[in-house]
């Protein structure tokens, strides 16, 4: 760990994989490909070596894919087809694909690399002698064994439940299976993590009223005294470390990455040699961010009611592994990062007792209403009227936020929990539909009725909100505001807004206000609306009001409808570069006390 690596600044781009279908064996065999062959291959290979191989693979992906550009996402994709394609596989590519770019149709990528990673967990053994990052076939076989990876990640009866039967049904069938890969191929951005999680955890929680807000609401529950005792470590500490941690894997070159295998490990001792962080500290950190090889291997091979392709828990849970004595390797970069948010959550969740885990979801879903709060109260110019926490007249809460623009208002409902893992990842709409009903319908419900109290057809039914005028108001935009990553995939929106207005329809509201579809936005969305607003005034209340009488279904996700907005995500706010800063300085204040960020410290 360096701290010139801590003060690279990270593209700001969207991450993830946004072209065409990837590269099938099937397009270039003509036959499908099955799991027992993928085995087969991998079987006689060495675990050790070919996790490894693997997990550098994956994390030259993730490296690329956060750039804002495609220009080395061509050259990667070309530079594992040359290492890792036989001649046969190579020469079929040439003759049927020869006018695609490689960076739009991928042939190696990180859902793909990470099933042929769980596989080798599983069935690979000891063999010295059949290293792929040593032997040229034992390579071609690992890269035949990731193309038929890709074929298999979707089933014959899947393609069928998404192209036979009724609309509503396609829809929620394609939802539910593209629900977890989604999350895996296009995580958080790194830039929007590390500036969420310095809001959250290290300003809100230091803010005496919420601080005092949350403990007095949750029955004394405290962020820092319960992260503390179940890592052993504070979480300042902590967040600095897995913020060098990820530096060290991401902040490096495309050049570096290939010529010097050996920056894919953190060595225990040298990593913190010229910090002032003690071993005990960083012992601390990596036992719960990492695992030995042996538990990775029986974290995979361990009973699940998960689909076992989007199954990644054993390596989100743990996305780095020592390798040998004292090194650690990192298995997914983007797994490590999103430890920053989620991470949290979970690793105190994991900890308690079900009986005393209400607690702490009321309180991180307390604190992710005051952020959402404090984005908007903190910016310096405004669209529009805002109301924080408003009230009905007689004092009781009602909506989280609203916005009021003339005959528009704005009501909106914040939801910070997260789906639990064995629902998100189960691959059944069985599984999945309950935990959206328990979760994020809740917030439809919430906003639905409401909104029909506060416009009942009947004006001697109504309730009023204090301070805010509604008598003129003639279109409602109803928003619901979520942290859970998944939530922002292919047509989650649309079974939404589908159960939203059969729950508006069961209100008596007068029939001169029109209710508009609701805009389900993700937290990443809404802070680039924010910022995007402050940097280059995008009125981010027109652009969703557009999406809603545009797209009436929410049929397309809100991140794609935005990416063709001018002016959205460019340039960054002063508040955004603030916290960026403030960010960094106080990361390297905790790993370099005294020194300067910017400065040339080395390892």
């Amino acid at each position: 760990m360096n701290e010139r690596d801590l003060n690279r600044t990270y593209p700001g781009g969207l991450p993830g994989y946004s072209g065409g279908p990837y590269h099938l064996y099937s397009e270039l065999f003509d036959r499908m490909p099955t799991w027992q062959e993928v085995e087969d291959i991998l079987r006689p290979l060495d675990r050790v070596n070919t996790v490894m191989l693997l997990s550098r693979v994956n994390v030259h992906i993730r490296h690329i894919l956060q750039e804002p550009t495609r220009e080395n996402l061509a050259w990667l994709q070309g530079f594992v087809m040359r290492n890792f394609l036989d001649e046969d596989t190579f020469r079929r590519l040439q003759e049927r694909f020869s006018t695609e770019r490689l960076e739009d149709r991928l042939l190696f990528h990180p859902l793909q690399i990470l099933n042929a990673l769980r596989v080798a967990l599983r069935v690979c053994g000891d063999a010295p002698n059949r290293r792929p990052d040593q032997n040229e076939n034992d390579r071609y076989q690992l890269g035949t064994a990731c193309l038929m990876t890709s074929d298999l990640l979707s089933t014959e009866k899947e393609t069928e439940q998404i192209m036979q039967g009724k609309d509503d049904e396609r829809t929620k069938n394609l939802m539910v299976q593209m629900l977890s890969p989604f999350e895996v191929i296009n995580p958080a951005r790194p830039s929007h993590l590390l500036f969420r999680c310095y809001v959250q955890l290290r300003m809100l929680l230091k803010d005496d009223v919420v601080r005092e807000d949350i403990s007095r609401t949750c029955r004394g529950f405290h962020f820092e005294g319960r992260f503390q005792e179940v890592a052993g470590i504070s979480l300042d500490k902590w967040m600095a470390l897995l913020w060098a941690a990820y530096s060290y894997f991401l902040g490096r070159s495309r050049e570096d990455l290939v010529s010097q295998p050996e920056l894919f490990i953190i060595n225990r001792t040298f990593f913190i040699r010229i910090s002032q962080v003690t071993q005990e500290e960083m012992d601390l950190f990596l036992g719960t961010v990492s695992c030995s090889f042996e538990e990775l291997t029986n974290a995979v091979l361990a009973d699940s009611l998960s689909d076992p392709r989007f199954d990644l828990v054993p390596f989100r849970a743990k996305p780095m592994f020592e390798v040998s004595k004292g090194n650690f390797a990192c298995i997914d970069p983007a797994f490590l990062l999103e430890k920053m948010a989620a991470g949290v959550f979970w690793l105190i969740c994991d900890k308690l007792p079900r009986d005393k885990r209400n607690d702490l979801f009321n309180a991180w879903g307390r604190l992710f209403e005051y952020y959402v709060d404090w984005l908007f109260r903190g910016m310096s110019e405004r669209p529009t009227a805002f109301f924080s926490f408003p009230a009905w007249e007689n004092g009781e809460e009602s909506f989280d936020g609203v916005f009021l623009k003339e005959s528009l208002l704005v009501p909106m409902e914040y939801k910070g929990g997260f789906l639990l893992r064995e629902a998100k990842y189960a691959g059944t709409s069985d599984a999945l539909l309950p935990e959206l009903e328990r979760k994020v319908v809740a917030g439809c419900m919430q906003l639905a009725w409401k909104i029909g109290v506060l416009f009942n057809k009947n004006r001697s039914k109504r309730r009023q909100l204090r301070d805010i005028p509604t008598q003129h108001v003639r279109r409602v935009l109803p928003l619901l505001i979520v942290q859970d990553h998944a939530l922002g995939g292919l047509l989650v929106n649309c079974w939404l807004n589908r159960r939203f207005k059969e729950l508006v329809k069961l209100q008596p509201i007068a029939a001169d206000v029109e209710v508009l579809p609701l805009n389900l936005v993700n937290i990443e969305d809404l802070e680039t609306l924010v910022e995007s607003y402050e940097g280059s005034q995008l009125d981010f209340l027109y652009v969703l009001h557009d999406k809603a009488v545009r797209d009436p279904h929410m049929i397309s996700e809100l991140q794609s409808f935005l990416a063709g907005v001018e002016g959205y995500r460019f340039p960054q706010s002063d508040r955004a570069t603030k916290i960026h800063d403030q960010f960094k300085k106080a990361m390297i204040s905790y790993l370099f006390p005294g020194a300067q960020p910017g400065s040339n410290a080395t390892s």
